[in-house]
């Protein structure tokens, strides 16, 4: 986890070198046409030498629906509004969910995303790293998020982060953002940053007379796809990821189609480790891109 940004009277502590432009380094290319005779002498590896991966991950991101009819076990939705703000909240029992509607299988390759057609649909065989299932309630409570599948237990008695619905927060990192359950804030690390309103984080900005300008999203993987997933309606997602094109390189290009953050919509979304990549998507690379690589969508 990274360390965090204080903001005024908190005080700022460096992280030791991290830096939210560091990548992990690619490997060297290959050298295999040189002449026998003029061969370039290359100093072999020390054997601890750090080995070169490129990181990679699948996600699949899923509808979930709400079970609003009593006669089928269901809790009905005036039993959701706080007569406090009367808002809706998403229900905090099991039975107050319906089925979900199985999304495609995509694949993140050091910073590109293309479907992942060698798995398709057939995730039983896949180990998961990240699941949360998360929600748009309206534009007063906005975004809230809870780790797992919401469909398999009550909230009320479960283990944190698994025990209640959490607003989005953050750790702050210079000008990086890091979503997670314990986040110290429920701000970002700055502003004036075009993916802050095209994934619908406006009320999120950094009001601080002398906030930065935003430098972008990492953290919970599993929470970042789910913001790029409200960007769009369910439809629209392939069209935002494949044809669009709209996160790449680890930035957010954005698009035209209307987004998705209609009230009550829920999403349960998986990140993966990628089986045809062994060597770089495993919890320790994964995590290291998640915590310590900088911004992974800016």
């Amino acid at each position: 986890m990274p360390r965090h940004r204080k903001h005024e009277k908190h005080a700022h502590k460096s992280s030791g070198g991290h830096s939210s432009s560091k990548r992990a380094p690619s490997p060297p290319p290959s050298s295999s046409s040189s002449s026998s005779s003029e061969q370039e002498y290359l100093e072999p590896e020390p054997e601890d030498a750090p080995i070169q991966v490129t990181p990679s991950f699948l996600f699949s991101v899923n509808r979930q629906e709400l079970n609003e009819d009593p006669e089928k076990g269901g809790i009905p939705t005036n039993r959701q509004i706080d007569p406090n703000t009367l808002h809706w909240s998403p229900p905090v029992y099991a039975a107050g969910f319906g089925q979900q509607s199985t999304g495609t299988v995509y694949r993140w390759h050091d910073g590109q995303v293309s479907r992942a057609t060698d798995v398709s649909s057939n995730v039983a065989s896949l180990t998961q790293f990240k699941a949360v299932t998360m929600f748009w309630c309206n534009p007063f409570n906005q975004f809230v998020v809870t780790e797992g599948d919401v469909r398999l237990r009550d909230l009320p008695g479960s283990p944190s982060p698994q025990d209640r619905w959490y607003p989005l927060c953050f750790h702050h990192l210079d000008t990086v953002s890091y979503l997670d359950f314990a986040g110290e804030y429920n701000y970002l690390a700055g502003n004036k940053t075009g993916f802050i309103r095209r994934l619908g984080l406006d009320s999120y900005q950094n009001h601080e007379d002398n906030a930065p300008r935003a430098g972008g999203l990492a953290g919970n993987l599993a929470m970042l796809v789910g913001l790029i997933a409200f960007s769009c309606r369910t439809g629209d997602l392939d069209r935002v990821l494949i044809d669009d094109k709209a996160w790449r390189h680890h930035q957010w290009r954005g698009h035209e189609r209307r987004h998705g953050r209609r009230d009550a919509r829920g999403l349960f979304v998986t990140v993966y480790l990628d089986p045809r990549n062994p060597d770089g998507s495993t919890a320790l690379v994964l995590g290291e891109i998640e915590w310590h690589k900088g911004a992974l969508l800016s």
